[in-house]
């Protein structure tokens, strides 16, 4: 960290950028609630099936995954080969098969 006094960041400062992050960050989630809310059924039910808990299906699905070249699960199944593709990264994931 810069000790220079006049680079060091001020405490509300710190909090102004804090909290625009943390806004900007829940402001992409919220779109991503919104594109599970709308998944097809088949990658909800395989996730749940690979993961075997709501919170670790939900978590792959909405994080970069390394399958589908860290792209996001729930952008690449918008349209029918993406969907494909994260069903097929699903089914390596469960069966321990490398990808």
């Amino acid at each position: 960290m810069d000790n220079n006094p006049d680079k060091q960041i001020k405490g509300d400062e710190a909090r102004r950028q804090i909290i625009a992050a943390a806004v900007g960050e829940i402001r992409r989630r919220e779109g991503l609630i919104s594109k599970l809310e709308q998944l097809d059924e088949s990658v909800i039910v395989a996730a749940l099936r690979t993961f075997e808990s709501p919170g670790g299906a939900a978590e792959w699905l909405i994080c970069p995954a390394y399958g589908i070249g860290g792209a996001i699960p729930v952008d690449v199944a918008e349209t029918a080969e993406g969907r494909g593709r994260v069903l097929w990264v699903l089914g390596c994931i469960q069966y321990n098969i490398p990808i």
